[in-house]
């Protein structure tokens, strides 16, 4: 999903936002005393990413725990009121999680989306495409082979949330936020499943399509 929202933004010129990099999905937040013992490595690997979220969120506001606390969207919504966004437009992926914060988002004025995408992918599909993918913390690259150089080799960093059980874990309660979702924004044509089993460049297409054809008019 998210490499599709970035080559989404690029197209349209908007302003791409990833909630995961802001730290603020349902996913990244197991019920308490649910979370398993965590060993050294793991906890480095997750360091190591919330450090790259933070250099790639773009907000650095003295009173942001304050914007965040007053915001029905909390840190979502303090990061699509920044200028950029209300001037470009955004792309946001990995937010919505649930019905409630869709419903906030529908009752935004400002807010408000335009287009609504569900991706609708196979547990074993994610599972296999996330298996392989890592990232380097120094020049910011996603890998999805081995590289070569056995330096990059050694720094690249698995996202704790591509390990299997975690997509497993992720991918059920994903489908099962879905139908409530879809219900907060209504049924004026915005919102789409795209069935995401095929080929990524045929999926882009389909999603490109659905984003910039106009929606068919209201019924009189």
């Amino acid at each position: 999903a998210s490499e599709h929202a970035a080559r989404l933004a690029t197209r349209l010129g908007a302003v791409l936002v990833d909630a995961n990099d802001l730290e603020v999905t349902r996913f990244d937040n197991p019920e308490e005393g649910m979370e398993p013992k965590k060993s050294k490595k793991q906890m480095a690997n997750e360091a190591g990413f919330r450090k790259l979220r933070k250099l790639r969120t773009c907000m650095d506001l003295p009173n942001q725990e304050a914007l965040q606390a007053a915001d029905p969207l909390g840190i979502v919504g303090v990061r699509l009121r920044q200028q950029d966004c209300l001037t470009q437009g955004f792309v946001l992926t990995n937010f919505p999680g649930t019905e409630a914060e869709a419903l906030a988002m529908q009752e935004d004025a400002r807010l408000c989306p335009t287009r609504v995408i569900a991706l609708d992918a196979s547990e074993e599909l994610c599972v296999k495409r996330l298996r392989c993918v890592q990232m380097d913390p120094v020049t910011g690259k996603v890998w999805t082979a081995v590289p070569r150089n056995e330096q990059v080799r050694k720094r690249l960093l698995r996202n704790p949330r591509d390990h299997p059980d975690a997509v497993s874990s992720a991918h059920k309660k994903y489908m099962a936020s879905i139908p409530g979702i879809f219900k907060a924004f209504g049924k004026d044509g915005r919102s789409m499943r795209l069935p995401s089993d095929g080929a990524p460049e045929k999926i882009f297409i389909a999603l490109a399509d659905f984003v910039e054809r106009p929606l068919p008019l209201p019924e009189p």
